[in-house]
């Protein structure tokens, strides 16, 4: 999360977002970060789970149906959070500084790569998680970004927008 952080408080002007919330937990740094620096914090997830699997997909429909939109918005009241499948959810937002990618999907992460790229500040930095544990996710994030992934801590990784 440090590492993370420090990336993220590193940015070009612009706001943060993060597709894959789940029940808040670096939604809470990130909107914390966010609001010290005088950033907007924009939050994605169906909240309602996993959307959509391949068959070699580790994680399933359904699976993270464990959280509820206002749950979240009450842990994090700087922040504007949407709830549905990304990026048909998304919002109009300001440029965008640092992405925080934790979609567990490859479809999702894909989607999101595509949509959100061109949304990016020159600088601007994506953040993904899971690529060193899921076979899926790394093969979205090498497909979308061949030849400029930066390796970090635990297996994830950063692209940095030119």
């Amino acid at each position: 999360m440090a590492e993370l952080l420090r990336e993220a408080a590193a940015s070009p002007p612009g706001c943060f977002v993060e597709v894959g919330v789940y029940q808040g937990g670096s939604a809470w740094h990130l909107s914390r970060l966010a609001e010290s620096q005088g950033r907007a914090f924009y939050g994605y997830d169906t909240f309602a789970g996993v959307p959509h699997a391949t068959a070699q997909d580790r994680h399933q429909v359904g699976e993270f149906a464990d959280t509820f939109l206002a749950g979240v918005q009450a842990l994090i009241p700087h922040g504007q959070f949407v709830a549905g499948v990304f990026p048909a959810s998304a919002v109009p937002m300001p440029p965008i500084a640092f992405v925080h990618v934790d979609c567990d999907q490859y479809q999702s992460i894909k989607e999101t790569f595509l949509y959100l790229a061109s949304c990016m500040v020159s600088g601007g930095v994506m953040w993904f998680d899971d690529c060193g544990e899921i076979a899926e996710a790394r093969r979205a994030i090498e497909e979308c970004c061949a030849g400029r992934l930066e390796p970090r801590c635990g297996g994830r990784q950063i692209v940095r927008l030119a």
